[in-house]
C-alpha cells in the first residue's frame, strides 16, 4: 500500500517519465504527453481525411435520390451502400485483420505501424461519416434543389452555394460525432502499434505490466481516463461553439 495521498499519486502518474523516450523525442518527456500526442494525431488525421471521403460519397448519394433512376445511378449507389453496410456491419478489429491481410500487406508492403492504424480508422470513419452526412442532406427542404435549378446554378454551384450553406451547422455538430468514434475505434489500434491513452490503460493499468513504485496501477486509469474525458469535452465545446455561431450567421 502506497504512503502517498491521492493527489501526489496523480501528480506522479502525470510527470511519469516516458522509458521508450530517445534523442528524437525530447519535446515529449512524459508518457501521458507521449501517449496523448499520439492519439490527438491519428484521430484528427482520421476524422478529417474520412470526413471530406464521406462528404464527397453522401453528396454522390443525395444526387442520386434526387435524380432520375437510371440503371447507371442504381449501380452506384447499390456500390457505395453495400461499402457502408460492409464495413459497418464488420466488428473492428476482424476488419483490422482482414485489411492488414488482403490489402495493405500484399499491395503496400504495411502490416503494423501508424500508417496501417490510419488507414483502417479512415476506412472505418468514411462508412461511418457517409452515413450521418447522407442523412443531414437529405433533411434539408427539397425545394432547395429546385430553386438552385430555377436560378441556374449547376450542380458544383448548388453544393457550394445551396447545399452545403444549408446544411453547414449540422456538419460541424457531425464532425464532432465522427471525433467522438475515432476516439473509440482507436482504442482498438494497439493491435498494429498504435500506442495511444487507451493502449497505456489497458497496458499498464488493467494487464499490470509494469510495476509502479510512485502509484497504483488504478491511479494510471483514473488519471488517464479523466484526460479522455477533459479531452473530449474541449472538442464538444468548441463544436457546439463553433455550430451556434454559424447558426446564427446563416
Amino acid at each position: 500500500m502506497l504512503k502517498e495521498n491521492l493527489i501526489q499519486r496523480i501528480y506522479n502518474v502525470l510527470i511519469f517519465p516516458n522509458n521508450n523516450l530517445t534523442k528524437n523525442d525530447f519535446y515529449k518527456p512524459f508518457l501521458l504527453l507521449d501517449n496523448l500526442i499520439e492519439t490527438i494525431k491519428i484521430t484528427f488525421f482520421s476524422t478529417f481525411i474520412s470526413f471530406f471521403l464521406g462528404l464527397f460519397l453522401s453528396i454522390i448519394l443525395y444526387f442520386i435520390k434526387l435524380g432520375e433512376e437510371k440503371i447507371f445511378n442504381k449501380i452506384v449507389y447499390f456500390l457505395i451502400n453495400f461499402f457502408i453496410n460492409f464495413i459497418l456491419s464488420m466488428p473492428f478489429m476482424l476488419l483490422i485483420f482482414l485489411i492488414i491481410d488482403f490489402i495493405l500487406t500484399p499491395y503496400l508492403n504495411l502490416f503494423y505501424g501508424f500508417k496501417v492504424g490510419l488507414i483502417c480508422l479512415v476506412l472505418v470513419l468514411t462508412a461511418h461519416a457517409t452515413r450521418i452526412l447522407e442523412q443531414v442532406f437529405l433533411q434539408i427542404n427539397p425545394e432547395i434543389y429546385k430553386t438552385a435549378y430555377s436560378l441556374g446554378s449547376n450542380k458544383i454551384q448548388f453544393v457550394k452555394y445551396f447545399l452545403l450553406v444549408e446544411a453547414k451547422p449540422y456538419l460541424i455538430l457531425k464532425l464532432n460525432s465522427l471525433y467522438v468514434s475515432s476516439m473509440a475505434y482507436s482504442s482498438v489500434l494497439a493491435i498494429v502499434g498504435v500506442k495511444g491513452l487507451a493502449y497505456i490503460i489497458y497496458e499498464y493499468g488493467i494487464r499490470g505490466t509494469e510495476n509502479f513504485s510512485n502509484f497504483e496501477n488504478s491511479d494510471l486509469i483514473l488519471v488517464y481516463s479523466i484526460v479522455i474525458f477533459i479531452w473530449m469535452q474541449i472538442i464538444h465545446f468548441f463544436s457546439i461553439l463553433i455550430s451556434n455561431r454559424l447558426n446564427k450567421v446563416f
